[in-house]
């Protein structure tokens, strides 16, 4: 399933500038995303017990907002995300408030409104809820290094979790032997947490078998 959150085109001007005029980057798109898998599990496409949740980018935001709603997923894997829009927000530029404001629905870092809704939006202040297992990667070079400190939040909380960063990339990597290496990485997160299928490397098998499993 690849939902078409609201701030998305395909649905007219208000789903369109659902962002801006909602002051919501994640809190009601998260709500999307979970009413598109109800969807999926009441049609039969999906099954309940061997959801996972994926995504990069705006991606990783949004499925962190999903992660700390719900724990129906058995694994996420994410990357290249901006989980503390808090701290950005306070680092921009008045020039920049306007688009701000069109692209987070946060206006400036002064007033007390816009100022709690990035607080609540932040994934980082609320690691204390996921108990999603979480793979996380990050481009070597990518201009939104938040890799690091996502990993070490979730491993605080005792939420099993992986950080990958990948060499000689950026926002997104595009070298064939390193998709590939991904791929490979993907899949054996998947089958582990989701389908219960053994590892074939058993130093990463014990590692991972030390974790608890999340409660279902």
């Amino acid at each position: 399933l690849l939902p078409n959150t609201r701030g998305r085109d395909g649905y007219g001007r208000a789903f369109r500038h659902a962002i801006r005029d909602e002051k919501s980057y994640v809190l009601h798109q998260a709500q999307d995303v979970i009413d598109g898998v109800d969807a999926m599990v009441a049609s039969g496409v999906a099954d309940p017990q061997a959801l996972a949740i994926l995504g990069f980018s705006y991606g990783e935001t949004l499925s962190l907002q999903v992660l700390r709603t719900t724990d129906r997923f058995r694994a996420a894997i994410v990357g290249g995300g901006n989980p503390e829009l808090l701290s950005a927000l306070q680092g921009i530029s008045p020039g920049l408030w306007p688009l701000w404001r069109d692209m987070y629905g946060l206006s400036n870092p002064f007033d007390p409104e816009p100022v709690a809704r990035a607080h609540e939006q932040t994934a980082l202040y609320s690691l204390g809820r996921i108990r999603t297992p979480v793979m996380i990667e990050a481009g070597e070079n990518d201009s939104v290094p938040s890799g690091t400190l996502l990993f070490t939040g979730l491993r605080h909380f005792g939420v099993p979790s992986e950080l990958h960063i990948i060499p000689r990339s950026g926002h997104g990597w595009v070298e064939p032997l390193l998709l590939q290496d991904a791929y490979r990485r993907h899949i054996a997160w998947l089958d582990y947490w989701v389908l219960n299928k053994p590892l074939a490397d058993a130093h990463r098998q014990k590692s991972y078998d030390d974790w608890e499993r999340p409660r279902r």
